[in-house]
């Protein structure tokens, strides 16, 4: 039975530090591209990064218990989509 459980525990964190290294790039990612044209903007984005992170996450837990555990997921997912979405445009207005 204790087997079970840690192969469990050793499943779940191998599948959280994955997605934890995807999630965790799209602010780095960001950053640095504004920081490559707009040096000014870099305590107003952290600034946001830190208030939205909270925001984000207290709205999360609206989400489930209004919508579902589901629905908070995907809206997530939603909005990871959206970052990706909103560099690599961003990225192509800078190349082009």
């Amino acid at each position: 039975m204790a087997e079970k459980i840690t192969e469990r525990i050793a499943v779940s964190g191998a599948l959280l530090a994955a997605m934890g290294v995807f999630m965790g790039m799209a602010f780095p990612m960001g950053m640095r591209l504004a920081m490559a044209s707009h040096r000014e903007l870099g305590p107003w984005l952290w600034g946001i990064n830190g208030a939205m992170s909270v925001f984000a996450s207290v709205l999360a837990v609206v989400i489930a218990m209004a919508l579902g555990i589901s629905a908070s997921f995907w809206t997530g997912v939603a909005s990871y989509v959206i970052a990706v979405g909103s560099f690599a445009m961003a990225a192509r207005f800078r190349a082009g």
